[in-house]
């Protein structure tokens, strides 16, 4: 075997192994009932797309995908788990509703189905019947982190935030290395102001999982917060901002959120091209939101292009008339 055929041989084991690694989180983020699952498994895919537990799992996550929730009667309750599941991941609350609550009647006393219910329910904004199932959850399993993280998120949504804090340590203290959490009690410090313990969750957050574009954005978001808040601060809060923003765009290139905030701060440095090039893309991506118009237009006419500043302010106005009263002239 010559050295090139070793080398290839041992690149491709390290391709193999990386799909491994993200199917295998995947699995385990599934069977939690947390994190956007699908994303690993795709990854896997797009590693190894032979990969033949890549294509068992996809396989069935399209048959779920598809799954007809008027003929569930005769369902087993793992396979209601499982297309609940899946349900939920694609964002399909009604139907996943549907499926868990059929499991409910089959196992009343299941954590996982309480805890996956308290998921749906929290999405669907109906905090009161996610309080309770998430409650039943914990009742059954008192040890069940995810349960308290999602109990955390209730909290906040209904701006409970010390409450929300305490359910989200409390998920730590079962699982020390619970990303999630970390981003989500991260969230809730900032909100509290409690900037410095915001940062070290957010940070610890990304140390744990280094694609997790999310806490690069929230991080970023909090640099922002803190360089609008103190002149001294800001060149220096600014330049980490952009940098946290620019990984969470590298790791998700459709974060809509972050070529945003990443435009704003080039565009109050004076950074023009760059602020509208940022814009260019959020208006790609989200093409019927006034403010993405209403912001690249803010960078033209800053920079003197009236022209192309007017036709954006026209096109912010025109989707959304309130954005009248902020044209700057």
């Amino acid at each position: 075997m010559s050295v090139k055929q070793a080398t290839k041989i041992l690149k491709d084991l390290k391709i193999v192994n990386e799909a491994t690694k993200h199917l295998m989180a995947g699995l385990v983020m599934r069977d939690r009932g947390e994190g956007n699952f699908l994303n690993e498994f795709q990854k896997a895919k797009q590693l190894v797309p032979s990969h033949p537990g890549v294509k068992y799992l996809m396989n069935e996550l399209k048959n779920f995908r598809n799954v007809d929730v008027s003929n569930i009667e005769k369902s087993d309750f793992n396979t209601l788990i499982r297309q609940g599941k899946v349900l939920l991941e694609n964002r399909i609350y009604d139907k996943a509703a549907v499926v868990f609550e059929k499991a409910e009647m089959l196992n009343p006393k299941s954590s996982i189905v309480h805890y996956n219910l308290g998921v749906v329910y929290y999405h669907q904004g109906l905090f009161f019947k996610a309080l309770s199932q998430l409650n039943d959850a914990l009742r059954v399993r008192s040890d069940h982190a995810p349960s308290y993280n999602m109990r955390g998120l209730v909290f906040f949504a209904k701006n409970q935030r010390k409450r929300a804090i305490s359910d989200f340590s409390m998920a730590l203290s079962l699982d020390n290395d619970y990303w999630l959490a970390l981003n989500n009690r991260g969230i809730a410090y900032a909100s509290e102001g409690e900037f410095e313990m915001a940062l070290k969750d957010f940070s610890r957050a990304i140390k744990l999982k280094e694609d997790y574009a999310e806490a690069y954005f929230n991080r970023g978001l909090l640099y922002q917060t803190r360089a609008n808040r103190s002149d001294n601060l800001k060149k220096t809060e600014f330049k980490k901002a952009i940098s946290d923003y620019t990984k969470a765009i590298t790791l998700d290139p459709d974060y809509n959120k972050a070529y945003c905030n990443r435009g704003m701060i080039y565009a109050m440095e004076g950074q023009f091209a760059l602020a509208i090039s940022d814009f260019d893309k959020v208006i790609e991506l989200t093409p019927d939101k006034a403010d993405a118009y209403y912001n690249r237009g803010l960078a033209y006419y800053l920079s003197k292009n009236i022209l192309k500043a007017k036709r954006d302010f026209e096109k912010a106005i025109k989707i959304d008339p309130e954005y009248k009263k902020k044209v700057p002239y």
